[in-house]
């Protein structure tokens, strides 16, 4: 898998502008390590912001939406989470994967089956990536929303399970 020129040069602000459009609303947001952390300081007013670490206990745990990174997601939603926070306590309405579409050595982070331990089963609802949002539905992923100048072959090619994609896709706006 080789990266996208479509996307090589702003991929974390294109993420992290698409999450903004997710987190709209929401009053309390857990943000993982990583990339959603770069999201802290533009979220709109009025939105709490809680890093997901190890003080949890003591800021609550109760969340609208928690976002985090990923190593892989499986199409029933597990997680794979690269930071070793203990996600088991935290309870949210929403699950965004807000990652790169694949790990610095290349391979997918959208996968059929994990190959690394699961952190979280069933959580993840979406996932947004420089290349595009995809959700996760009863029947699996389904591609939603490709940036700007990204085919559905392009994620495809990124992606190592089976992607739908949906019939009225869009292009990513932030």
């Amino acid at each position: 898998m080789s990266s996208n020129p479509k996307t090589e040069t702003i991929p974390d602000a294109i993420i992290v502008s698409r999450l903004l459009r997710e987190i709209e609303g929401a009053r309390r947001v857990a943000l993982g390590p990583g990339i959603p952390q770069q999201a802290r300081s533009i979220l709109p007013q009025g939105v709490q912001a809680v890093p997901l670490n190890g003080q949890l206990s003591q800021n609550g745990n109760a969340f609208d939406i928690a976002v985090v990174e990923a190593l892989e997601v499986t199409p029933e939603g597990d997680l794979c989470e690269p930071f070793g926070t203990d996600l088991q306590e935290v309870k949210a309405g929403r699950w965004i994967v807000a990652t790169r579409q694949t790990q610095e050595n290349g391979l997918a982070k959208i996968v059929r089956q994990s190959r690394l331990p699961v952190s979280r089963t069933h959580c993840v609802n979406e996932i947004i990536t420089e290349l595009g949002l995809i959700q996760v539905e009863p029947l699996g992923f389904v591609l939603r929303e490709v940036a700007p100048g990204v085919s559905s072959d392009d994620v495809r090619q990124c992606v190592e399970a089976s992607l739908h994609v949906a019939d009225d896709l869009r292009v990513m706006e932030w």
